[in-house]
């Protein structure tokens, strides 16, 4: 225990606790809470906190900067400014850390839009060496200019979006850049275009294979938490262009609580995949495609 000066108050400190985990929290956080005098989790590796982040102060996580490994926890507004005065989440700032979630707490109404771009351009600046990364927040579309600066990320192995709808255009490049990328999960939506029940031409389906020849991916597993497009054998359509275009990917797995239902696709998958246009391609046979809860 160390105590201020006269006596006046002490920070408790907990030198062997390595995972700290908290499943939910609610309530209000004292703001005249005063800052500790050191650092409350020395050897801190795990923080987790589902809910209401409880810590008034920035301390627990500029110290462990040094030391937290897997950080796993919820934000809300006030969390965010008080963060960014003390640069918590500055690029480089957490050198060892492995796993990186960012979420948002439920009770905070701030705009969606915002959530969820502030949420990812945080979870990038952290994930210059972190092998898993996870942003848990209320769903909305990815700008294309933001989702690019994830290509920083040359360690990231796992990628986790379930609420983050990203266009097919944009996730063939986003899944290009990641060179270690192993799985990835996101919400996939259409191409913008006229008609959203027409099936891709043939002319079409070549026009895509040309833009994008030059793309590549290392990841063989990709999770598919919902499917924005007018029905599902155009969603079929596009899955199946997905493979053809990068053959590295050999499973993806639909959620059963997907909006268009799972196996109404995965059957539709099995249509598309007889189109003369694919025949060319024989590796589609190889992929898997199922209707599942984990990816």
């Amino acid at each position: 225990m160390t105590w201020g000066k006269n006596g006046g108050y002490h920070t408790q400190v907990y030198p062997r606790l390595k995972l700290l985990h908290i499943q939910f929290c609610v309530g209000q956080r004292n703001k005249t809470y005063r800052q500790p005098l050191a650092d409350p989790f020395p050897r801190l590796q795990t923080l987790i906190c589902r809910g209401h982040f409880p810590f008034s102060t920035p301390i627990v996580l500029t110290e462990g900067h040094s030391h937290i490994r897997h950080l796993d926890i919820d934000l809300d507004t006030d969390l965010l400014q008080t963060y960014a005065d003390h640069r918590v989440f500055a690029k480089g700032s957490f050198p060892h850390l492995y796993y990186v979630s960012l979420g948002w707490a439920e009770r905070d109404t701030t705009s969606r839009s915002y959530i969820s771009m502030e949420l990812y351009s945080m979870t990038v600046e952290l994930c210059a060496t972190a092998q898993i990364m996870r942003i848990n927040s209320t769903g909305t579309t990815a700008k294309n200019d933001t989702m690019l600066k994830i290509h920083l990320a040359t360690n990231l192995r796992v990628l986790d979006m379930p609420r983050h709808k990203v266009p097919f255009t944009e996730l063939i490049p986003l899944l290009s850049g990641l060179p270690a990328l192993q799985k990835a999960r996101v919400v996939l939506g259409d191409v913008p275009t006229q008609n959203m029940l027409r099936m891709p031409t043939f002319e079409q389906i070549n026009e895509y294979r040309e833009l994008f020849k030059s793309h590549s991916t290392s990841a063989w597993a990709l999770g598919i938490s919902d499917l924005v497009f007018g029905n599902s054998r155009r969603a079929a359509e596009f899955l199946v262009l997905l493979v053809d275009i990068l053959s590295s990917i050999k499973r993806v797995s639909i959620s059963y609580n997907c909006t268009r239902t799972s196996y109404k696709v995965v059957n539709a998958v099995e249509f598309v995949k007889r189109r003369k246009i694919y025949k060319s391609n024989p590796a589609i046979e190889d992929v898997e495609f199922v209707s599942s809860a984990s990816w």
